[in-house]
């Protein structure tokens, strides 16, 4: 997926030592940011830490998550650590897109 404006995360972003960052909607971009086309580089505190926009969602994107304002991302190493833990685990959905040429049964 392209972002509208910035860009999407990327497995480099998974949260380490590095700054926080996220991605916002197009209706946040507008919403609360005016449409402000200098948003990207400009940090937002979420339950009190501050992560940096990186990019802003196209406007017809629909995440898993519809209407949320923004994604950030996340780390599973931790809760992979302990398989017993990890296969109990029913707290994360997720979405994919396949390619155009690849099976559900393929995937």
């Amino acid at each position: 997926m392209q972002a509208a404006r910035g860009r999407a995360l990327t497995p480099a972003d998974e949260p380490s030592d590095r700054p926080n960052v996220a991605v916002i909607s197009d209706a946040c971009w507008r919403q609360r940011f005016g449409s402000d086309q200098a948003v990207v580089g400009r940090t937002v505190v979420v339950d009190g830490t501050p992560h940096t926009i990186v990019g802003v969602l196209p406007r017809d994107f629909v995440g898993p998550l519809n209407g949320a304002e923004a994604y950030f991302p996340l780390n599973l190493a931790p809760v992979l650590r302990n398989a017993v833990f990890a296969r109990r685990s029913q707290w994360l959905g997720l979405v994919g897109r396949l390619k155009d040429d690849v099976t559900i049964d393929a995937a």
